[in-house]
């Protein structure tokens, strides 16, 4: 009986996903923009519990930095930082849509690209796994932002995006979905993990405490938890 209910206690915890949990706003509507939007809208999420670092301690700002997380195995090593979950976001969704020879990232120390069909005769969770550790490795914000991601002007953002300052350590998060009213403005939600390593997170928006949503303008300064980017540090993926 114990058991039982600890079973159900764990699913309740991961039934939710983006679009179940999180009311759009009054007067916005969601446009899907991609299979890719409809995908990781479609992600589960666990809504209940502190994110974890790679240690397993928790990080503390559950309701104050973040309010949810996604649901995936980041290791047990300090690899799964910023860009690393926006290049996991990217490689999953190629991987569970088939897309295998679109999946590929550019190192940092030698510029070289790594792709996933190059490397790799079967194609399954065991060497998608070994890949993307890989990845984590030895691909970063530098690389992202030099070799494999291209400018997008702040108006066409779309699910995929990612605003990104490359460097040592630099920072990363993800565009995860845009709701949209009638006059054309759009709304957006924001994802991240951070260093040292740790969880896949849904941020909050620091200026409008409790939502996820954060105002598109087309001038002001993106200002997340964490970090402050400007409208220009919008790039997309060049293979998208």
């Amino acid at each position: 009986m114990k058991n039982l209910l600890l079973l159900l206690l764990s699913l309740n915890v991961y039934s939710q996903t983006i679009e179940s949990y999180f009311k759009i706003p009054k007067n916005y509507k969601r446009i899907i923009q991609s299979d890719y939007h409809n995908w990781i809208i479609s992600k589960k999420i666990n809504t209940k519990d502190h994110v974890k670092y790679f240690s397993g301690q928790m990080k503390e700002g559950f309701n104050k930095v973040y309010v949810a997380k996604f649901v995936y195995d980041i290791g047990n090593k300090d690899l799964h930082q910023c860009a690393d979950a926006v290049m996991y976001n990217k490689a999953r969704y190629l991987f569970e849509s088939k897309q295998y020879n679109k999946i590929s990232f550019t190192f940092s120390h030698n510029a070289k690209i790594y792709s996933y069909t190059g490397n790799f005769q079967n194609f399954n969770e065991y060497t998608f796994k070994k890949y993307i550790t890989k990845v984590w490795a030895w691909s970063g914000t530098w690389s992202l932002d030099t070799y494999d991601t291209v400018n997008v002007n702040i108006k066409d953002i779309k699910p995929g995006d990612l605003f990104i300052v490359g460097g040592f350590p630099g920072h990363a998060i993800s565009v995860i979905d845009i709701v949209i009213n009638k006059n054309g403005h759009k709304k957006y939600m924001l994802a991240q993990s951070y260093m040292p390593a740790q969880e896949q997170q849904i941020l909050l928006n620091p200026i409008k405490k409790h939502s996820v949503w954060y105002d598109l303008h087309e001038t002001k300064d993106i200002v997340t938890p964490q970090y402050v980017f400007t409208v220009k540090d919008l790039k997309r993926f060049k293979n998208n």
